[in-house]
C-alpha cells in the first residue's frame, strides 16, 4: 500500500493528545496548483478545506471538488490523488481515524459501540462535498494552528486539541445529507454578495473565482 502525507505537511499524533482513535491529523499549504501522486491511506480520512479549493480524483470514480468550508470523507484503502486547478492559496487539515483502534484497551473518549456509530455516520458521507458547521470551522483551524505549531505541546494544547478534535469530528458526522446542496448555494451566495461590493470594478470569471476560493470553471458550472 502507497501512502502519502504531502508536500508541506504537519503532523500531530493521536497518541500525543491521549486521543487513540485518531491516528494523526495534518495539514497541508499548497500556494500553487500541483498534483500528488495516486496514494491511500489504511485509516478513514476527513479531508477538510479550510481555505480555498481542492479537487480530487478517485480510481473509477467522479472527481470531487472541496472549497473553503467543506469537508468529504474518504474511506480507508481507496486510491486517489490531488489534481491541479487550485487557484489561490489553500490550507487544508485532515483527520485520519483508524478502524484497527476499535476494540483496543487504548485510551479515548468513546466506547466502542460509540466509534463503530461513529465511523459508520462517517462513511455513509463518502467521497461527496458537505459544509462544515461554523463552530466546527473555529474548532478545525485552531488545530491547524497547533499541528504548525513549532514548538513542544503544553498540557493546555493537549487538551485543547483533543477536545477540538472530538468535538469535530462528532459534528462532522452528524452532519444531514442536504449540506452537499448547501454547500454550493453558500457558494452563489457568497459570489453574489461580492458582485454587489464590487460591481463598479472591472470584473472577470477569473477575479471572481478567486475572491470565493474556487476554479473558474467550477464558477461557471454553479450558474449555468
Amino acid at each position: 500500500m502507497k501512502t502519502y502525507i504531502g508536500p508541506k505537511s504537519m503532523v500531530m499524533k493521536g497518541e500525543d493528545i491521549g486521543f487513540a482513535l485518531l491516528d494523526r491529523i495534518t495539514t497541508l499549504f499548497l500556494k500553487n496548483a500541483q498534483k500528488i501522486d495516486w496514494h491511500e491511506h489504511a485509516e478513514i480520512e476527513i479531508l477538510c478545506c479550510i481555505k480555498g479549493s481542492l479537487t480530487y480524483e478517485f480510481r473509477k470514480r467522479a472527481p470531487t471538488t472541496l472549497t473553503t468550508g467543506c469537508f468529504m470523507v474518504i474511506p480507508a484503502g481507496l486510491e486517489h490523488r490531488l489534481v491541479g486547478g487550485i487557484d489561490g492559496p489553500c490550507r487544508r487539515l485532515s483527520f485520519f481515524i483508524g478502524e484497527r483502534h476499535v476494540g483496543r484497551k487504548t485510551p479515548s473518549p468513546l466506547s466502542t459501540a460509540e466509534i463503530r456509530e461513529l465511523l459508520a455516520l462517517l462513511l455513509k458521507k463518502r467521497l461527496r462535498p458537505h459544509v462544515i458547521k461554523e463552530t466546527a470551522l473555529q474548532q478545525i483551524s485552531r488545530l491547524a494552528t497547533l499541528v504548525c505549531g513549532t514548538r513542544p505541546l503544553t498540557l493546555i494544547d493537549q487538551l485543547t486539541a483533543r477536545s477540538d478534535a472530538l468535538a469535530a469530528i462528532i459534528t462532522l458526522a452528524a452532519t444531514r445529507r442536504d449540506s452537499t446542496f448547501k454547500t454550493e448555494t453558500r457558494l452563489m451566495d457568497d459570489a453574489i454578495k461580492w458582485l454587489e461590493k464590487h460591481y463598479a470594478e472591472q470584473i472577470t470569471l477569473e477575479s471572481l473565482a478567486e475572491a470565493v476560493y474556487i476554479s473558474p470553471g467550477y464558477l461557471s458550472a454553479l450558474f449555468k
